[in-house]
């Protein structure tokens, strides 16, 4: 994932949203489980409010061991 923390987001002509912190967490579920879930928080500070956003993916991936 992209470090986001030091990246200004630049909407319409005057207006920026500038990124205040992000944090991500890796959770994987068990052992002998392949399904992995990536939860990220991004705060953003746009126009004097405060954002925050939750994305929550999950991947999943099947290894072919020997």
């Amino acid at each position: 994932l992209p470090n986001l923390s030091t990246k200004r987001f630049s909407v319409g002509a005057k207006r920026s949203a500038t990124v205040i912190s992000s944090s991500t967490q890796v959770s994987s579920s068990g052992s002998g489980s392949s399904g992995t879930s990536v939860s990220s928080v991004l705060t953003l500070e746009f126009a004097g409010c405060k954002l925050r956003l939750y994305t929550t993916r999950s991947l999943s991936s099947q290894l072919d061991g020997a």
